[in-house]
């Protein structure tokens, strides 16, 4: 069975090609099973910081989920669509992640931790971030987080829990407990 979860599309911001484009697509290499999940957009950035590329408007979160439910019926003989969504996990705005999620019919939610506060740890244009920082502190924070978003409930499953030494910043030295 071949399958993948974890797309991103133009809507995001940080992908390109079309939703259609990748159903094609995965028809074409033979997947069983494709989920479409960009990015939730984004709840807590401060406009001014906010960078079109970090993630899916507000605005289009309707016609991403009508859309998938489309291709979902309109390629169901060929591949098992999954309508899913990519959702970050930040802390202090369960309420709205939840409203989100609840609002809409969801195969599958992945949680993702990017943003610790409004850093996005992910982003190579917020690297900088790093600068001044105890590694091991930081790595502590994250991997909080994570288990906070485990928590809640609301995901499915994890997604790329690793994701904090995409820039190569790692401890350096082991501390205590």
């Amino acid at each position: 069975m071949l399958i993948d979860y974890h797309t991103h599309h133009v809507r995001c911001g940080h992908a390109s090609g079309e939703l259609e484009a990748y159903v094609q697509r995965g028809i074409e290499i033979g997947l069983t099973q494709l989920g479409l999940s960009d990015h939730m957009p984004l709840l807590h950035v401060n406009p001014q910081t906010y960078w079109p590329e970090m993630a899916m408007p507000m605005e289009e979160l309707p016609r991403y989920v009508e859309e998938c439910l489309y291709l979902k019926e309109k390629y169901k003989d060929q591949i098992d669509i999954r309508v899913g969504l990519e959702g970050d996990y930040i802390e202090g705005y369960e309420a709205e992640i939840e409203k989100i999620i609840q609002a809409y019919p969801w195969d599958y939610v992945i949680g993702s931790v990017h943003f610790l506060g409004e850093w996005d740890i992910s982003d190579f244009r917020q690297v900088a971030g790093w600068e001044g920082k105890d590694i091991y502190e930081v790595y502590s924070q994250y991997y909080e987080a994570v288990k906070k978003a485990v928590r809640t409930g609301f995901y499915d499953y994890i997604g790329h829990i690793d994701v904090i030494k995409r820039f190569g910043y790692t401890p350096i030295a082991i501390h205590g407990s």
